[in-house]
């Protein structure tokens, strides 16, 4: 009998830029696996559509199965926050508390921004403030 050791059933993740692109495809995939999600965007309304349209999609696929893993559970949460900002972070912070506990089992920090220019075309102030997201998993141990 083989027994599959990987699972993300009840495990608890956060999305940074989970609206949209890369974010929202990663949270479709872990939710898909049996994780819950708490997808993060600067855009209340984004998150808002987000929330509603995950959610429609898991009730969709566990009616397709006969069970599904944290039926009775809300598996997609959202929070509207800036985590470029400290504040951002620790309202994030906040929500993973109330929402998880405080217990948190992956961080996906998608969220970014870029400059539409070719790196050698950026000025040192525009290079830099493209590549120096502080990590907010950082901010995570500090409030603990």
């Amino acid at each position: 009998m083989e027994t599959n050791q990987f699972t993300l059933q009840r495990k608890t993740f956060v999305v940074t830029g989970g609206t949209r692109g890369l974010g929202l495809e990663i949270s479709r995939s872990l939710l898909s696996q049996g994780a819950t999600v708490l997808i993060c965007s600067r855009n209340s309304s984004d998150v808002a559509h987000c929330v509603e349209m995950l959610s429609d999609e898991c009730d969709l696929q566990s009616s397709n199965k006969k069970t599904s893993a944290n039926n009775d559970d809300e598996r997609v949460l959202g929070c509207c926050c800036d985590v470029s900002t400290s504040e951002g972070r620790q309202a994030l912070c906040v929500n993973v508390e109330e929402a998880f506990g405080g217990g948190l089992d992956g961080l996906i920090n998608n969220v970014g921004f870029n400059s539409p220019m070719k790196i050698g075309q950026q000025t040192e102030l525009e290079y830099r403030e493209v590549s120096s997201e502080e990590p907010i998993g950082l901010e995570f141990w500090r409030l603990r």
